[in-house]
């Protein structure tokens, strides 16, 4: 439906409200600025643009704020639900690792460019106790394939001697496959498993040098919140920061 035109206004009441008006030749939506989080649409008219707008503007005014936000009615319009992105409609989640994994958890660690050869060792050790002692390890994993490829994986385990804390030691996403979401949807899957294991909290830690920036920026859009920092924990100006995030 084309838009005829936008109108950004702030509604004087006893609850302000922020509101972006869009005319449309069948009539006009009102969304609220303030929840942008949010797609329901504050009022949804569709008899008349202008007149329709004035209407649904002097109306949303007067409601109380409990009665003017996100109500739908039987007239307003279905909004559509925020889909799998297409590029991962195709990916497929593994969950016992396999020998090959070593292979594949080397070259994805190796290919961030972030990890030291001591640190890429420390990543394919975890796979290696993982297939001589099982769940014994204490370690788990969620791998994302596509085609038989594995793209990303994470590595998790429960914290010993707590009741439900568990430890994200690694999540890593192969560099030709960052910045597309894989990330943000293995992590989803994993906080599933984890909760379907009884975890209901999650720690991650990094490192709070510059270069690890979007890692820090990750965990925190992911909702995991900064616990504690560590000074000099991997060497001098090398901090070791802590993140957990309650499921």
């Amino acid at each position: 439906m084309p838009v005829l035109a936008v109108i950004r206004t702030l509604l004087r009441t006893p609850n302000p409200l922020h509101v972006i008006i869009a005319l449309t030749p069948d009539g006009c939506l009102g969304y609220d600025v303030n929840r942008a989080d949010r797609r329901d649409a504050i009022f949804q008219h569709f008899d008349g643009g202008s007149a329709a707008a004035a209407t649904a503007i002097e109306s949303v005014a007067r409601a109380p704020q409990k009665e003017r936000l996100w109500q739908r009615s039987a007239e307003r319009r279905p909004m559509k639900k925020k889909s799998k992105p297409e590029r991962y409609k195709t990916i497929v989640f593994r969950y016992e690792a396999a020998p090959s994994d070593m292979q594949a958890v080397g070259d994805i660690i190796s290919s961030t460019r972030f990890f030291n050869p001591a640190e890429v060792d420390i990543a394919v050790e975890l796979v290696e106790d993982r297939l001589a002692f099982g769940d014994a390890s204490g370690y788990f994993f969620v791998f994302a394939e596509e085609a038989g490829n594995v793209l990303g994986y994470t590595s998790y385990g429960p914290i010993a001697g707590t009741a439900e804390s568990f430890d994200l030691y690694w999540i890593a996403i192969h560099r030709d496959q960052q910045s597309r979401g894989l990330g943000r949807v293995l992590m989803s899957e994993t906080e599933r498993m984890i909760h379907k294991a009884g975890g209901r909290r999650v720690y991650a830690e990094t490192s709070g040098r510059p270069q690890y920036e979007p890692t820090r920026v990750f965990y925190e859009r992911l909702g995991f919140s900064r616990e504690t920092q560590l000074k000099d924990f991997y060497a001098p100006g090398d901090d070791k920061v802590f993140y957990v995030k309650v499921l």
